[in-house]
């Protein structure tokens, strides 16, 4: 099972702890399913807002003509799970958050299993006001 995780924390000190808490708490999720499940295949692919351009692309293009474009599609299909969160420096309006808004989109548009904390949670609250989407179905807890 491929799980991409998203640092959007930064590279302070404190991004580094909050962003290790978080990695902490998912394995440790992750850890308890294969407890109970007996699965254990779980790849952690860590990421930052940076380097997601391999796992991102335009969805209503047509792939046949650019290799770059069509690897980047396999990528994102090849995740089973998306997990982001990080501080509001990467707002949806701003040019260095253009892969993590494009990312948050692309698990919109292909119903991506995606968590999204912090920034994440911004950008698909900007998505919905600005009418780019429809709806989400958001699950809080219970």
């Amino acid at each position: 099972m491929n799980i991409l995780i998203v640092n959007a924390f930064g590279e302070s000190p404190i991004g580094k702890t909050k962003f290790n808490s978080f990695l902490s708490l998912i394995k440790k999720i992750f850890k308890k399913v294969s407890e109970h499940s007996g699965i254990d295949n779980f790849n952690y692919i860590i990421r930052n807002p940076s380097t997601l351009a391999d796992y991102t692309f335009n969805y209503y293009s047509n792939p046949s003509d650019e290799t770059v474009e069509l690897q980047n599609r396999k990528n994102f299909s090849s995740l089973d799970m998306v997990f982001i969160d990080g501080c509001e420096s990467y707002s949806p309006w701003k040019s260095r958050s253009h892969n993590l808004s494009k990312l948050v989109r692309l698990c919109k548009l292909t119903n991506k299993v995606l968590y999204a904390g912090g920034v994440a949670l911004e950008i698909l609250i900007f998505y919905l006001a600005t009418g780019s989407v429809n709806e989400y179905h958001i699950i809080n807890s219970n």
